[in-house]
């Protein structure tokens, strides 16, 4: 998803704008959606790491905390955050609360700002603020042309990222 493409608006093609909004909008929110899913699954992943970690450490202390070392709360607990599949299961569900967080204000962005920004440039195009075309426009035509942009500029970032890599 390019979001600072995604917010950009063609003051030209108002009604083709007004056509993709919806479309938008959705394609946001079902992201924001899927990240959500994410977000609950790695921590219910996190939950059971946690709860297997506190098993193993109650029913063999000795292993797990040390010779001698008692099975209380604070030392189970002591030896949950030091586990190491426990701190990178805990640093992917941060990364992923991160994403969730951007990905929520992406889909405000794109379906409260973006349209309002659209209203208001419809408002100055009703007020002549914007020469008009002489002839009306092929919607479908106008759609088509702006996908065939957006095909060539993702073949374009993909290079440039290939380009990175090497």
């Amino acid at each position: 998803m390019d979001y600072e493409q995604d917010m950009l608006i063609d003051h030209d093609a108002l009604d083709v704008e007004w056509l993709n909004q919806p479309q938008l909008a959705f394609k946001y929110g079902k992201n924001l959606a899927r990240l959500e899913y994410l977000v609950n699954q790695k921590s219910e992943e996190l939950s059971i790491l946690e709860a297997d970690l506190r098993d193993k450490a109650n029913q063999n202390p000795d292993e797990y905390l040390g010779e001698g070392v008692k099975a209380t709360n604070d030392n189970i607990k002591a030896y949950v955050i030091r586990n190491e599949e426990y701190k990178e299961c805990k640093e992917s569900l941060r990364k992923l609360e991160y994403d969730h967080a951007i990905a929520n204000i992406a889909r405000i962005e794109v379906s409260n700002t973006r349209k309002a920004a659209l209203e208001n440039l419809v408002k100055l195009h009703g007020m002549n603020y914007f020469a008009g075309p002489s002839m009306p426009r092929d919607l479908s035509f106008e759609a088509q042309k702006r996908e065939q942009q957006k095909q060539v500029d993702k073949k374009i970032g993909s290079k440039m990222i290939r380009n990175k890599n090497v």
